[in-house]
């Protein structure tokens, strides 16, 4: 991750090196440009009018790219060194070093958009750094057991420290006026539930928006709210245009209106 946002030394050296950076970075809207084009002959019209809107929106991203590259051409150098090339095995040390990294991203406007994956809902993983031996999936199916719903606390517990962690240091890194936390939106949760359900998922949200949070609330939506709408309401302050993602039926209006 490190390497993908900052590079290193030796890649800034070496032209050879940037050149074959810069093809990477390329290499996914050719990709997708020139397979759409070829796809065009072979479908009916209705097909062929959604494939032009879809080449439209690609375009457009491409020229925001471009536009994005040349206003920041200085790259900032981040503010950490590059971390060893191996993972670290303990959890809570990988996971607050990749929310360093995402720190520095941000600090650096190396990116505008993360998502990080700290643990799969069917991990198999077992918490042993604080006393917990059984497999995290297994445990979730826990039948009303209060022994397994404990457990089930404490990794939970022990995974929002580390996202603690990270709101923390958004909160202690200036940023213009501000800090990072003044000027990011953050959401966390998880897309599944116990029995692999997509109900009464919480999910926190947090960051200032540049204004547009009031934080310290709870709201409760009505059932079967997609939580793609609070994805599309984002995205939507964000600057990023849409009607629909995903299973989407609407945005939640009461983001813009605190």
């Amino acid at each position: 991750m490190f390497e993908r946002l900052f590079g290193t030394a030796d890649q800034e050296r070496d032209p050879a090196k940037r050149a074959k950076a810069e093809r990477y970075r390329r290499s996914v809207l050719d990709s997708v440009l020139s397979d759409a084009k070829r796809l065009q002959a072979d479908v009916g019209v209705a097909d062929r009018r959604k494939l032009d809107e879809y080449l439209f929106a690609i375009r457009d991203i491409e020229t925001r790219v471009e536009r994005a590259e040349a206003a920041s051409a200085r790259r900032i150098a981040p503010t950490l060194d590059a971390p060893p090339s191996s993972v670290p095995e303990h959890y809570a040390e990988h996971a607050r070093l990749m929310f360093d990294l995402i720190t520095a991203a941000f600090q650096t406007d190396s990116t505008r958009v993360i998502t990080f994956l700290m643990a799969i809902e069917q991990s198999n993983r077992a918490y042993r750094e604080i006393g917990v031996s059984d497999s995290h999936h297994g445990l979730t199916h826990h039948g009303g057991d209060k022994e397994k719903i404990a457990k089930c606390v404490q990794i939970n517990r022990y995974q929002v420290e580390q996202f603690v962690y990270f709101i923390e240091k958004l909160k202690a890194t200036p940023d213009g006026d501000g800090t990072l936390f003044d000027h990011v939106m953050v959401s966390y949760g998880s897309g599944l539930g116990r029995d692999h359900d997509h109900d009464n998922l919480p999910t926190v949200l947090t960051g200032r928006g540049n204004g547009l949070f009031n934080l310290g609330r709870y709201v409760r939506h009505a059932t079967e709210t997609p939580l793609a709408n609070l994805h599309l309401s984002m995205m939507e302050h964000m600057g990023v245009p849409g009607s629909s993602f995903a299973d989407s039926t609407g945005k939640l209006d009461y983001l813009s209106s605190l």
